[in-house]
């Protein structure tokens, strides 16, 4: 699926003007060749200013727009007859790109964070349901993409980050890192159980603008309770207006 980010990333953009002073000293003391950038500093830099700007999100809501493609067969109700359910997860798991899905469906919800969790409502809700997502959404569904994730991977002291090297994208100097969050330090649950897994991953810097432009997130291996085999994120952000 992919949500659509308005207001968490307008209020990065508008929270991230605070630092334009801060960054203006960073280039002085890095200077402005891209080769003489510390990955290290660049990544200290974008996660203070990853950190004030989604400790800030409970001021604004998100209508978010989800897709959802499923590649198999959908579940059918335990009273109809059907063949059994592979008792194991695949070794391997194959990528759908270039799948045509079975079938598709599409939903919107309104987002905001209280009490430091993401909170979800129908469009047409008078309020917002403090229930977990799961409980208000039938099918796969997830949270964090508003600021969860981010909060858990950059503003979390247990995290572990290990530079990966250069990359280049559509024009952009990128700098690409590793992170690894043991499950001790790990704020990141599955399946209606709430089971606390860790996980890792990899994230790419734009090393001028200092902001956080892709984050991939792949959960360790899930246990059968959770009725999951995998579960992976892929989360690309941008600047948009509010």
């Amino acid at each position: 699926f992919e949500i659509y980010r308005s207001a968490s990333q307008g209020k990065t953009r508008g929270t991230l003007q605070n630092f334009e002073r801060e960054r203006s000293f960073f280039e002085q003391e890095m200077g402005s060749s891209p080769a003489k950038l510390d990955p290290n500093q660049v990544l200290e830099q974008t996660r203070a200013r990853v950190q004030r700007a989604t400790r800030n999100l409970p001021r604004f809501t998100c209508l978010g727009t989800v897709d959802r493609q499923y590649f198999d067969n959908p579940p059918v109700r335990k009273n109809m007859l059907t063949a059994p359910a592979p008792e194991a997860c695949p070794a391997v798991f194959v990528e759908p790109d270039g799948r045509i899905p079975q079938w598709t469906d599409r939903l919107r919800l309104e987002v905001t964070v209280a009490d430091g969790r993401e909170i979800h409502a129908w469009p047409t809700a008078s309020e917002f349901d403090t229930r977990p997502i799961d409980e208000i959404v039938e099918g796969p569904i997830t949270t964090g993409g508003f600021g969860g994730y981010l909060s858990d991977v950059f503003d979390n002291p247990g995290t572990h980050f290990t530079f990966m090297g250069d990359r280049v994208v559509n024009g952009r100097m990128l700098f690409e890192f590793a992170y690894r969050i043991p499950l001790e330090s790990s704020h990141y649950s599955v399946g209606k159980v709430r089971r606390l897994t860790a996980h890792g991953g990899s994230f790419l810097i734009d090393r001028e603008a200092l902001e956080v432009v892709h984050l991939v997130i792949d959960a360790d291996a899930l246990p059968p309770e959770t009725g999951a085999c995998r579960d992976h994120n892929a989360i690309d952000y941008h600047r948009v207006q509010v």
